[in-house]
């Protein structure tokens, strides 16, 4: 069994599958123009900038 590497008392936990070649060529995650993934946090409220 793996143990957990997460802290406790987290309220959200974003995970992502395998990264695609834009993120792997940038090493920055989710770094595709076309990805949704940092607007729609940002719309969430989780980040100020956009």
């Amino acid at each position: 069994m793996v143990k957990d590497i997460l802290a406790p008392g987290l309220r959200v936990v974003f995970c992502g599958i395998n990264p695609g070649l834009s993120s792997a060529n940038t090493g920055f995650p989710f770094a595709h123009p076309a990805n949704r993934f940092w607007k729609v946090i940002h719309l969430a409220g989780f980040t100020i900038d956009s």
